[in-house]
């Protein structure tokens, strides 16, 4: 059986989102890298966090937002979000 612990989730603007228990390897840390998926203002949305170091606090991890992707909208600065910016009516032509 694994141990767990419990670890804080900040969200991009460095605000308290959550605290989950994560699995914890034989040095006792949570994964470098985490996604979660869910939902929020009714929209779907996949998040990515990234385990960061916080030796003051215990537990000594936090987890700090580093992507966040809405489900049906493209990835900002891919081929397809300039497309529809260049076809969306804020875009002049």
């Amino acid at each position: 059986m694994s141990d767990t612990r419990e670890v804080p989730f900040y969200d991009r603007d460095g605000d308290h989102w959550i605290t989950l228990q994560m699995d914890v390897d034989e040095h006792g840390a949570p994964p470098e890298m985490v996604e979660l998926a869910g939902s929020q203002q009714g929209r779907a949305m996949q998040r990515q966090f990234r385990r960061e170091v916080r030796p003051e606090s215990d537990p000594p991890w936090a987890y700090v937002e580093v992507t966040r992707t809405w489900r049906g909208e493209p990835v900002p600065g891919s081929p397809d979000a300039l497309r529809r910016i260049m076809d969306s009516h804020e875009w002049p032509h």
